[in-house]
C-alpha cells in the first residue's frame, strides 16, 4: 500500500485519516466532506469480496461509536451526519422492499437469529398482556403502536397472548394496533392479525416521518430487533417518549453488542472471516492508532455477547458461502448496535424512568419480572427486553 489512491475508486489522490502518520497522534474528522472520503475509503476494504458481506458505512455504527471510529461530531455537523446515516438504513430497507421469495441469504440470516427473536416477542407480548389487563377499566381502548411492524411477528405474538383468557381476550377487542413500516410488510402484518378482532391502523412510512408527523397517544410503543438501526438514538428516543400517553411504556426487544463500536473488534472478525492480508493492511493504514482503543472494563454478559457477535458474522460467512450465493443483495456489519447498560443510559437522557422498582410500583398488581433489561437466551447482553415508562406528570 502506497498510502495515494488506494480508496478503490480510482479519481481520489488524497486518503483522509483521523490520525497523523507521521505522529499518530489522534485527530478526529469534523469536515463533513472529509468524513465522506474517510467513509468510502473505509466501505473500500470489503469492496469485491465474493461473499455478500460488507463493512457498510461507518456512520451506521452510530453516534456512541464515532469518537471510536474517528470522527468527531459537532454541533455543526450533527444534524448532516444524521441524515447521511439514516440514509444508509433507507437503502437497507429499499432493498429489503424488493427481496425475493426464496433468497438463501435472508433464509441463513433468519436461521441465526430466529430464536432470539421469537423469544424476544414472546416476553414483550407477556408484559403487554399482563399490564393491559391489569389496568383494563372494562371499557377504555388500548393503542399499541409496533414499530417497524415487519411481517407482524411481535404484534401477532401480542395478539395471541390477549387470546390465552377470556379476559385478556375482552382487551384485545378494544385495542388498535398500529403497525408503521413499509407498504408491502404491513399487509403481511395485516394477514396475521386477521382473526383477531383487534383494529388494525396501518402507516406506511419509515418510523421517523411518523414520529416527525406528531402521532401520539399511545399506551404502548414497541420494537422487535430495531433500535441497532438507529444511530442517533439521542434524538430518537425523545420521539418516542413524546408520543406515549403519561404512564405509557416502550418495550424494546434488541441484540446488543459493543462490537461495532471499536475498530479493534471489527479489523479481528475481518480477519477471522479470512479476509486477505492486503485488505486488513488497508483497514489498519485508515484507522491508525483508534485500532488499539477498546473498553478496559466490561459489564457482566458485555464480552459474552460481542463474542456471540462474531459467531453470528462467522456462521452468516460460513452458511453462505456453503451455498454458493450468487444473489445481489449484501449484508453490512456495521450498525448502530448499544450495549443493554448504554441504552438504559439513553432512555434515561431521553426522559424515560427504566427503574425496575418505579415501573413495578406504577403498576402494582401487574406480575412483573424481578429485573429490567430481560435477559434472553443465554442470559448474555447479546439480546434483551428493554422496558422504559413516561411517568406520569408528578410520578
Amino acid at each position: 500500500m502506497d498510502g495515494q489512491g488506494t480508496d478503490g475508486a480510482g479519481e481520489h489522490t488524497r486518503i483522509i485519516r483521523p490520525y497523523d502518520p507521521g505522529t499518530n497522534v489522534i485527530t478526529r474528522i469534523t469536515d463533513v466532506n472529509d468524513i465522506i472520503e474517510f467513509d468510502r475509503s473505509l466501505r473500500a476494504v470489503t469492496e469485491g469480496l465474493p461473499r455478500p458481506i460488507r463493512i457498510g458505512s461507518v456512520l451506521r455504527a452510530g453516534e456512541l461509536a464515532y469518537a471510536q471510529w474517528g470522527i468527531g461530531i459537532t454541533e455543526e455537523n450533527r444534524d448532516q451526519l444524521r441524515r447521511l446515516a439514516n440514509a444508509h438504513y433507507i437503502l437497507d430497507a429499499e432493498d429489503g422492499r424488493t427481496e425475493r421469495t426464496g433468497d438463501d441469504l435472508k433464509y441463513v440470516k433468519k436461521r441465526l437469529s430466529s430464536d432470539s427473536l421469537e423469544s424476544m416477542a414472546l416476553y414483550i407480548a407477556s408484559l403487554v398482556k399482563e399490564i393491559a389487563v391489569k389496568i383494563d377499566d372494562g371499557v377504555r381502548t388500548f393503542r399499541i403502536c409496533n414499530i417497524a411492524s415487519g411481517g407482524g411477528r411481535l404484534c401477532s405474538a401480542i395478539a395471541t397472548a390477549m387470546r390465552e383468557n377470556p379476559e385478556s381476550e375482552a382487551v384485545l377487542e378494544r385495542t388498535e394496533f398500529h403497525l408503521v413500516d413499509q407498504s408491502n410488510k404491513i399487509s403481511k402484518a395485516e394477514r396475521n392479525l386477521d382473526g383477531f378482532g383487534a383494529r388494525i391502523i396501518p402507516h406506511a412510512m419509515l418510523d421517523d416521518q411518523f414520529l416527525q408527523a406528531g402521532a401520539g397517544s399511545f399506551d404502548f410503543i414497541v420494537e422487535l430487533s430495531h433500535l441497532h438501526r438507529k444511530p442517533f438514538l439521542g434524538s430518537y428516543l425523545p420521539k418516542l417518549h413524546a408520543a406515549l400517553n403519561d404512564g405509557g411504556l416502550f418495550i424494546s426487544g434488541d441484540f446488543h453488542s459493543l462490537a461495532c463500536q471499536h475498530p479493534y473488534y471489527i479489523y479481528n472478525l475481518l480477519k477471522e472471516m479470512g479476509v486477505e492480508n492486503w485488505r486488513l493492511n488497508h483497514f489498519d493504514e485508515l484507522i491508525g492508532p483508534l485500532s488499539l482503543g477498546i473498553p478496559n472494563v466490561l459489564r457482566e454478559g458485555e464480552a459474552e455477547a460481542i463474542s456471540d457477535h462474531y459467531a453470528y458474522w462467522l456462521n452468516l460467512s460460513t452458511g453462505i458461502a456453503n451455498r454458493n450465493y450468487q444473489g445481489e443483495r449484501k449484508v453490512r456489519i456495521l450498525g448502530a448496535f448499544t450495549s443493554a447498560a448504554q441504552l438504559d443510559y439513553a432512555l434515561k437522557e431521553a426522559g424515560f424512568c427504566t427503574d425496575t422498582d418505579m415501573i413495578k410500583k406504577a403498576f402494582p398488581e401487574a406480575r412483573l419480572p424481578n429485573k429490567f433489561p430481560l435477559r434472553v437466551g443465554d442470559r448474555t447482553d447479546k439480546a434483551a427486553v428493554s422496558v422504559a415508562l413516561r411517568l406520569a406528570k408528578g410520578g
